[in-house]
């Protein structure tokens, strides 16, 4: 694929429905989990967010959690959220919109796991160990093993030893720094991106590891991994705002409604699940 067709980021919460009216859920999303309705003119301001760390209530007490006010650097230029096809012609063919939604997504993540010391970046942030750099090492592990082995163009370099342990990909072992991680991410890219610039989408391959491993075209395949992504990045969103309250959609618009008094929000939330307790 041209490189200008992988250029300008996607919005994958778009995968939900068309251009016109669209719900955006974040079921695989990418950004803060709330509803709005896109034909409204939503701005989607520009910069970073911080919405400061809101912890999970262990057990039901008074609204007291503790949110930052949020602060954004608004550009001169702000402009709604949009699904980052904004001046693009409609005519893209199937391929390159399936490639340009990746992109987005595979961006999302990368940008999440970014600005964080080595050890915040690395530890793990639930009670399965989900980590930030972890997720950074598994999604590259899938580009290079689905669009490599997949469609018998294997990655030249050395995967996580998944077959010894299952887990290999999801955590990095102190030896493994982070430029290691980003290393073999950006060589696991540049061999996918080069797959999908060589295949026709009806392209055939076989995926080895599912319980029918029959053939499958790059066009699932691309399917398959825009959805793989969105969920990693959608998790790569919690957490991040848990360790140091970074906040937004996308590099550059982080799709926050501005002015929002975010304690006031929570309290509300918090006690609305209050009131669902039993008496």
């Amino acid at each position: 694929m041209a490189a200008g067709l992988l250029h300008e980021g996607l919005d994958l919460g778009a995968l939900e429905g068309d251009r016109g009216a669209l719900r955006v859920v974040l079921v695989v999303g990418i950004g803060v989990a709330r509803g709005l309705d896109h034909t409204d003119e939503v701005a989607g301001q520009r910069g970073q967010a911080s919405l400061g760390a809101v912890p999970l209530l262990a057990e039901p007490r008074a609204a007291s959690v503790v949110v930052h006010p949020v602060t954004v650097a608004i550009a001169s230029d702000v402009k709604r959220c949009d699904d980052g096809f904004m001046g693009v012609s409609d005519a893209l063919d199937d391929k390159a919109v399936l490639a340009r939604y990746l992109r987005q997504g595979r961006e999302a993540l990368l940008w999440k796991a970014d600005g964080l010391s080595d050890y915040d970046v690395r530890r793990p942030l639930t009670p399965t160990g989900t980590n930030l750099l972890g997720l950074v090492k598994h999604v590259a592990t899938c580009a290079a093993e689905y669009f490599g082995l997949v469609f018998d163009r294997p990655f030249p370099g050395e995967l996580p030893p998944v077959d010894a342990d299952p887990l290999a990909d999801l955590w990095c072992p102190a030896h493994e720094s982070r430029d290691d991680v980003l290393a073999f991410w950006d060589a696991a890219w540049v061999h996918a991106d080069a797959t999908i610039e060589a295949l026709p989408l009806d392209a055939t391959g076989s995926v080895p590891w599912w319980r029918d491993p029959n053939d499958v075209t790059l066009h699932r395949i691309l399917v398959h991994m825009a959805v793989e992504v969105a969920r990693h990045a959608g998790h790569a969103d919690i957490l991040r705002e848990g360790v140091d309250g970074f906040a937004g959609l996308r590099e550059g618009i982080d799709n926050l409604p501005d002015g929002t008094d975010w304690p006031v929000h929570v309290d509300r939330v918090e006690r609305a699940a209050r009131l669902s307790l039993p008496t």
